[in-house]
């Protein structure tokens, strides 16, 4: 295996915008979002720890498109390539499953079920920085708002009245936590965050 590229929050942001300026919307809403597969490095392995694996789940079932989980890697199964990656699943072997990121997945794909915003809704990111995104999914009805960190941050601010987000203070205080919850001040480590109106 080679190093593994890092990018900012700009150059993802560009790369996601780019993808899906290239199709229509409604085969972008159905088209799988894989973090990885049989023939690729486990998601674990690829991002390092269990806050980013949580980055990088919230990403999978918050953003437009379908979540695809390769089998094993609700429990934080790694796997260097490939070959290694396709170590038989641990049935029987509970000691190593990372019970937190099993209750992340299935918090955020009951999440994802219940929501239209998040099945259907259109998308609109709100802030950028190199380690940190927060991105509205919305339809008439349903609102989500995300915030996706990959290492530790002071609060971030957002003006949720330019984004015409109603029922909202006049200046939200918006932090995402490690974990499977989220809430207000500083994130002491990756992770991601979400508040919902409607629905």
């Amino acid at each position: 295996p080679t190093g593994i590229p890092i990018y900012g929050g700009a150059a993802f942001v560009a790369s996601m915008r780019s993808f899906s300026a290239r199709m229509p919307w409604r085969s972008l809403v159905a088209s799988w979002n894989v973090l990885s597969s049989h023939d690729t490095a486990r998601i674990r392995t690829i991002v390092g720890s269990h806050g980013r694996h949580v980055a990088a789940v919230a990403l999978q079932m918050t953003l437009p498109g379908v979540p695809m989980v390769f089998s094993g890697d609700e429990l934080g199964m790694e796997g260097r390539w490939g070959e290694e990656s396709r170590r038989p699943y641990p049935w029987h072997e509970e000691a190593q499953w990372d019970a937190a990121i099993m209750r992340t997945y299935a918090s955020l794909a009951a999440l994802r079920q219940e929501s239209l915003a998040l099945a259907h809704g259109g998308l609109r990111w709100v802030f950028i920085s190199d380690d940190a995104v927060a991105f509205l999914r919305e339809t008439a009805d349903d609102r989500m708002l995300m915030v996706v960190t990959r290492s530790a941050q002071d609060p971030l601010h957002i003006d949720l009245t330019e984004l015409l987000v109603p029922a909202v203070t006049r200046r939200a205080r918006v932090a995402a936590q490690v974990g499977d919850g989220c809430g207000h001040g500083a994130a002491r480590d990756a992770g991601a965050g979400g508040w919902r109106r409607g629905g």
